[in-house]
């Protein structure tokens, strides 16, 4: 099992963990989990079923987990952040099978004026998307609709900006439309050991880093610009795709490739330098870092009584490099806490943690 040094109760728990994880990936109508795994890629879902799948990487059809930025005391007066993850639909069969998720993400960043304040003005960024992914998790499509409104002295409000990724077998096809025009760019896969196209397997779509812009200073007169990634696809909702790969293969710890898709930015369109903005979608050196991140997870201990806002609960404690930093996951697969960088300015601790439906 687990290559792990802990107690026999640790490592009995660390069995049944993975037993929990497999069984949480496909679900069938008829109550029955296939665990087959075809040659070329990992799997759990019987290829010949005909029966429906109603639930998949522990994710039932229909069902939400939204998530918020906190604590408040560590935030800036007028800052938030929320996101929201809904299993909405599995179609297909087998290979063909596609699973559905909804994603919105809205957060309130401030405006800085020439003298460091903020002027009473805030910018609302709402991102909403739809990723379709195969029975391994790997991102086939995803549509991005985003707008940002500036609230306070001279308000606006930008257009929706619609950007599309399609996997097209060797390469994401990245469509901006802005003000009705469109742009086309072919973004390159990152190597990556566990990545095999033919599957295609061993990609995740999450968002592991550039959480330090939120809530970061900006440049005078417009909110920070997040280098790598958008924060609306650090979503801890979408690590429930990934993490089953480790109960799967029977490890405590493992590397994965995270694709960080984005969209157009903040900066409003009428003051986009156009020529930069093609010219870094067509950097496919720097496209490399840019929209992928190789993140190591590792299972540490199982936790009992944490603190989830209004709720104690037993959950693993998964350790991650870069600015993810730890979390906290159920043995279901549903993750509860994630926590990030300090705030920039007020320094205080920070976690995206998951709301309950009593707090909605």
């Amino acid at each position: 099992m687990f290559s792990h040094s802990d107690s026999d109760s640790h490592g009995h728990s660390h069995g049944l963990l993975a037993v929990v994880f497999l069984g949480a990936l496909l679900i069938l109508d008829g109550g029955s989990v296939a665990a087959q795994a075809p040659s070329g890629g990992r799997s759990a879902v019987d290829s010949a079923a005909p029966t429906r799948l109603r639930a998949a990487f522990g994710y039932e059809i229909g069902e939400e987990r939204r998530y918020v930025l906190e604590p408040a005391r560590s935030l800036r007066p007028g800052e938030s952040a929320w996101w929201s993850i809904v299993l909405d639909d599995i179609q297909g069969e087998g290979d063909e099978t596609r699973i559905i998720f909804d994603l919105e993400h809205e957060r309130t960043e401030i405006i800085r004026d020439l003298f460091g304040g903020i002027n009473g003005r805030m910018q609302v960024v709402t991102v909403d998307g739809r990723l379709t992914v195969n029975r391994f998790g790997f991102p086939q499509r995803l549509v991005i609709n985003e707008q940002h409104d500036v609230h306070g002295e001279r308000g606006s409000q930008s257009d929706v900006r619609t950007t599309l990724f399609t996997f097209d077998g060797e390469r994401f096809i990245k469509q901006v439309r802005i003000n009705g025009r469109e742009w086309k760019f072919n973004i390159a896969i990152a190597s990556h050991d566990d990545l095999d196209l033919g599957g295609p397997v061993g990609l995740y779509a999450y968002v592991p880093k550039a959480l330090s812009c939120l809530g970061a200073p900006g440049a005078v007169g417009r909110p920070s610009r997040c280098p790598g990634g958008d924060p609306a696809f650090a979503n801890p909702g979408l690590l429930s795709i990934a993490l089953p790969a480790m109960w799967e293969e029977q490890v405590n710890k493992k590397r994965f490739l995270f694709f960080m898709p984005s969209g157009v930015g903040t900066v409003p369109a009428g003051l986009m330098d156009m020529n930069r903005f093609m010219a870094l979608e067509r950097d496919q050196l720097r496209n490399n870092t840019r929209y992928y991140d190789k993140t190591d997870l590792e299972v540490k201990e199982y936790v009992q009584s944490v603190e989830i806002g209004p709720r104690y609960v037993d959950a693993w404690l998964l350790d991650a490099s870069g600015e993810m930093r730890e979390f906290y996951a159920e043995p279901g697969g549903r993750v509860l806490k994630v926590f990030i960088d300090p705030h920039p300015v007020t320094h205080g601790e920070r976690w995206i943690r998951l709301l309950f439906p009593s707090e909605y």
